[in-house]
């Protein structure tokens, strides 16, 4: 897995590729979980390049988005491969996290 972060048009991006699991899930949320902090952290994260994501995956998202919320932020996926998708939606999280199919269009809904 590789993380890499970046900033576009003011909101953090932070991309993931490979796979996320018991093995990777650290380094993932030492990537992620600091952005989640200060003022209305806004955090874009683009899975285009993910094809995979554990339990333990899941569990840094969802700490993640809960860390942005308690700040008035968000935590926003952005293209989601399908295998990935299908793991979202069979554990209710579709419904937890805003997803867009591109980077442009998270990036319009936010007003960027």
């Amino acid at each position: 897995m590789e993380i890499n972060t970046r900033v576009v048009d003011g909101v953090q991006v932070v991309s993931v590729s490979g796979s996320v699991d018991a093995g990777t899930a650290e380094k993932f949320e030492q990537g992620l979980m600091p952005l989640t902090q200060g003022q209305e952290p806004r955090v874009l994260v683009d899975m285009s390049d993910l094809s995979y994501m554990s339990s333990a995956g899941l569990r840094i998202l969802l700490s993640a988005q809960k860390a942005a919320k308690a700040q008035s932020g968000e935590v926003i996926l952005v293209a989601m491969q399908e295998p990935v998708q299908e793991v979202f939606a069979m554990v209710g999280f579709d419904v937890l996290f805003r997803s867009f199919p591109t980077l442009e269009q998270a990036l319009e809904a936010l007003g960027q």
